[in-house]
């Protein structure tokens, strides 16, 4: 019983030291849904300096009109909480069919395994995307 213990402590042990942490500069998260291609840039100077990250969204309809940035709700789930709000209330940028937006933390340090589920709702649509470490 002793030996298993240790087993599995060990296992536990080799999981937790396996993640990689995200390197200098900025590493991209990203994803497509059937609406909506996303990307989360880790910004590590940003993130030090602001503690914020920038999140793009590019409709895939070219030439669609982008919704009205208040009806826009997005949700952001990680390993170490939620982040949700309206894009109507947050620093955003547009360009033709991209939106850019500033949230806060999301882990307090990021790792290439992390996976984001990014959640958009808009109208009557739903679009549900996993970001991961490219």
């Amino acid at each position: 019983m002793k030996g298993f213990i240790m087993f599995l402590f060990s296992c536990l042990f080799i999981t937790a030291c396996s993640s990689t942490p995200v390197s200098d500069g900025v590493q991209e998260f990203s994803g497509e849904g059937k609406v909506w291609k996303a990307k989360y840039l880790y910004d590590t100077k940003l993130y030090e300096e602001k503690k914020v990250s920038w999140v793009e969204l590019e409709l895939k309809q070219q030439g669609e009109p982008l919704p009205e940035l208040k009806e826009v709700h997005i949700e952001m789930e990680s390993r170490e909480g939620t982040l949700e709000g309206k894009l109507g209330d947050m620093v955003v940028e547009t360009e033709e069919n991209k939106i850019r937006f500033l949230v806060g933390t999301i882990n307090r340090a990021m790792n290439k395994e992390d996976k984001i589920k990014l959640n958009i709702e808009f109208l009557d649509n739903k679009d549900k995307i996993v970001l991961e470490h490219r």
